[in-house]
């Protein structure tokens, strides 16, 4: 599709446009064609809720998104729920930077309370986000979009910022501000499109090594990964673009897992890649560039597995590199030599232009993979594998401290031909009570007061 964004614009807005509405109708019908596209819903939705007109409390339209209940990354963390109410701003509407913050101030007042007047719709949605806040988890939000014909200037965008606080001052840390256009739309349009001659094509560094055609594994830089999402994003004019293929968008970062990988990078940024699970990106194509060792440019790429990583990494560096200011803060400084030395596993997949059904095998079994139970890191606690040593040595007494490990020993003595019955064979002792007194061979073996979570007692006693 080589149609210019004007052109595109101006028929989007045709049927927007058509039968001479009144200005407030102009307002609903954008809002309503730009959100549901946007959000790709139903305009029958019962989720959506109409407010625009007089007292409207600075809501045009809300939708509620109510996630799919997946379960990604093998976290087993729920997909939260989300408010998106939007603010309608068609044409001359929109002022630029003053519109922000007088339209997000309506918003801000009628959801604590401080706007009267409200229309009994707008009555009826605000008592519905008043339920909605009291009952919201750490992984619930309400999002604030400003709808838009064009896109941010980056003057507005950094508005955005301020609007976000202001936001979360007043109403806690589930609020939030995004903003959409008719541009979103548009650069949409254009990737949907399998006609089109040239996609996406987004560089990223690292030391990645090719194994076979189709696939490149190996390590990026924090820094160079944040580079990789932004020039994305430039190319683009919508981050969210890349993670459209994943089962879920970004969780934010009250989640345990994203509050944990955000601490990870806040101090300690060079240990990032030793804790982390990695991401796996797909592409039509890669081509490593022989003039540039290390660089690897990606053709229409994907995050399939990583959304909770890269945004937090996103979220992150933003943060902490993008705030502007031309003097130098020397904790700021040392953060960035600790970012630098950080890195991120990856893998990256050919998967072709026509390969949908080996893109969708791989976001499946990428996201599919065993849960790790909380349990499951008693393996790791020093105490335990010295009391499995010392019962192994003292008592004859197998203690299983990793979920497998009882099997893993018997198939040794299997193996290794060894009876049952014989004296060599270890009792087997599954054990992970915080206090448990257990009768060895006319004993009592006491395991001391610990705080790790554990699994239920089994002992078999000769």
């Amino acid at each position: 599709m080589n149609l210019s964004f004007d052109d595109f614009r101006d028929e989007w807005l045709a049927d927007v446009r058509a039968g001479e509405p009144s200005t407030t109708e102009l307002g609903h019908r954008f809002a309503r064609k730009l959100l549901t596209q946007w959000r790709d819903i139903d305009d029958g939705s019962d989720d959506l809720v109409y407010c625009d007109g007089a007292g409207d409390g600075g809501i045009d339209i809300a939708y509620l998104d109510r996630g799919e209940g997946a379960e990604g990354e093998n976290d087993g963390t729920v997909e939260g729920h989300i408010w998106y109410l939007v603010q309608s701003k068609y044409g001359s509407a929109f002022r630029g930077t003053a519109t922000l913050f007088e339209e997000a101030q309506k918003v801000i007042d009628t959801l604590d309370g401080h706007r009267a007047r409200l229309s009994s719709l707008t009555e009826g949605l605000r008592e519905r986000l008043l339920t909605f806040r009291r009952a919201a988890s750490e992984r619930d939000k309400m999002v604030l979009v400003f709808a838009t014909e064009d896109p941010l200037t980056e003057e507005q965008k950094r508005a955005l910022d301020g609007v976000r606080a202001m936001g979360r001052e007043r109403l806690g840390s589930l609020f939030d501000v995004e903003a959409v256009s008719v541009a979103t739309i548009h650069q949409r349009a254009q990737e949907e499109d399998v006609a089109s001659e040239q996609g996406i094509c987004v560089p990223i560094e690292g030391s990645l090594v090719a194994s076979g055609k189709e696939l490149m594994v190996g390590s990026v830089p924090l820094l160079s990964l944040y580079r990789f999402l932004k020039e994305y994003r430039d190319q683009t004019g919508d981050l969210d673009q890349l993670y459209e293929r994943n089962v879920r968008r970004f969780l934010g970062s009250r989640g345990r897992v994203n509050k944990a990988m955000m601490q990870t990078l806040v101090d300690s940024p060079e240990r990032f890649g030793l804790y982390n699970n990695g991401i796996t990106i797909v592409v039509e194509d890669f081509d490593e560039r022989a003039s540039e060792p290390g660089k690897v440019d990606l053709l229409e790429p994907s995050i399939v597995n990583g959304c909770q990583t890269t945004r937090t990494i996103w979220e992150v560096c933003r943060q902490r590199l993008e705030a502007g200011g031309t003097g130098s803060d020397p904790k700021l400084e040392a953060w960035r030599e600790k970012a630098e030395n950080g890195v991120v596993v990856a893998k990256i997949v050919q998967v072709g232009a026509a390969g949908e059904e080996l893109l969708q095998r791989i976001t499946r079994y990428t996201n599919s993979q065993n849960a790790v139970r909380e349990q499951d890191f008693l393996a790791l606690k020093s105490d335990f594998r010295t009391w499995k040593v010392q019962m192994a040595d003292r008592y004859n007494v197998f203690l299983e401290v990793q979920r497998g490990g009882w099997d893993s020993q018997r198939a040794l003595q299997n193996r290794s031909q060894a009876c049952p019955s014989s004296p060599s064979t270890p009792t087997h002792l599954t054990c992970s009570r915080c206090t448990v007194r257990v009768g060895l061979a006319k004993q009592e073996l006491l395991l001391g007061a610990t705080r790790h979570s554990c699994q239920m007692v089994l002992c078999f006693v000769k």
